[in-house]
């Protein structure tokens, strides 16, 4: 007891010290505890998506049907060809040709099967006209292109101008086919272009234009007036014999509903223009290559490569 009466600050000291190292060894051992976690953030939740509901089909407006094609309009060009028909059997054609190309001019024996070469001599040939079963007239330009009148009566082996017949004669001019002479004079119906002209008798007549107008005169051709129009219209030709009961044109044309060349009767009048026509069976068509003629009751249709033969004025081929 007397040590630590002596040394009590040394006593204190190592009190101290011993309790301080208690503490420190509770330290070391005491169950640890983990860090605080930082705090929980929960992940992004996408936008909620909504489907859009199914269209009723009551409602749905039905998808458009494609639009039904039809054919490009038929643009009519001035006739390339011509026609003309003294019976059933006996026929002439031509390829009108220019100031610089000749004609061709063909007859036939056997209603158009076979064709034999006839030469006019003649440039452009702008009208051609059968008289009887040998005899036939064509006016066509002569070497300056001069209008000029050649007749044949021995199915073309054999022509001779005639001049003199020019003056009573419907033509087209052989230098300006939009100029319809007849023999009241030389006019210009059209406002377009000429397809096609018909002489009926001395002083009537048809004319076809580009545009589909159908011009008639009743006075020589001094003056004209309009029948109406026909779209696609290709051809005309006159009723040629004087005793027909049935005096009027022949209208040809290129329109839908006719898989080929339609075919109407025209009165002297203009009747008829509108009404429905019968339609020959020639699918390559085409405008500028087609030509008709009608005798009597007795058609024929000149179209592609085909020649076609109606015995009822063109209702049937």
């Amino acid at each position: 007891m007397r040590w630590l009466q002596e040394n009590r600050l040394a006593a204190l000291a190592l009190a101290a010290l011993v309790v301080l190292n208690v503490i420190l060894i509770a330290l070391l051992f005491r169950p640890q505890t983990p860090p605080a976690a930082d705090p929980y953030i929960p992940p992004t939740q996408p936008e909620p998506t909504t489907t859009a509901p199914a269209p009723d089909p009551s409602t749905t407006a039905a998808a458009p049907e494609d639009e039904p094609t039809t054919a490009a309009p038929v643009e009519p060009v001035p006739a390339l060809r011509l026609l003309t028909i003294a019976s059933a059997q006996i026929g002439w054609r031509a390829m009108v040709g220019d100031c610089e190309t000749p004609g061709l001019v063909e007859f036939s024996g056997d209603g158009g099967q076979t064709w034999a070469s006839a030469d006019p001599g003649l440039g452009p040939v702008v009208r051609l006209k059968a008289l009887d079963e040998t005899t036939a007239f064509a006016i066509g330009g002569a070497g300056d292109c001069a209008p000029s009148f050649t007749i044949t009566s021995s199915a073309g082996a054999e022509w001779e101008s005639q001049d003199n017949e020019l003056p009573g004669a419907w033509y087209l001019e052989p230098a300006d086919r939009n100029a319809v002479h007849g023999p009241g004079g030389t006019a210009a119906p059209c406002a377009t272009q000429v397809v096609d002209v018909a002489g009926l008798t001395n002083t009537q007549a048809a004319v076809l234009c580009t545009d589909g107008a159908v011009h008639l005169t009743g006075d020589a051709g001094a003056t004209w007036a309009s029948a109406g129009s026909i779209a696609g219209g290709v051809a005309v030709a006159p009723q040629l014999s004087i005793d027909a009961g049935n005096p009027g044109y022949l209208l040809a044309s290129l329109e839908d509903g006719c898989d080929g060349v339609a075919v109407r009767f025209v009165t002297e009048d203009g009747a008829g223009l509108n009404d429905a026509a019968g339609c020959a069976p020639v699918p390559d068509a085409q405008p500028g290559a087609v030509a008709l003629a009608l005798n009597e009751g007795v058609a024929w249709l000149w179209a592609g490569e085909q020649v076609l033969v109606s015995s009822d004025a063109g209702a049937t081929w």
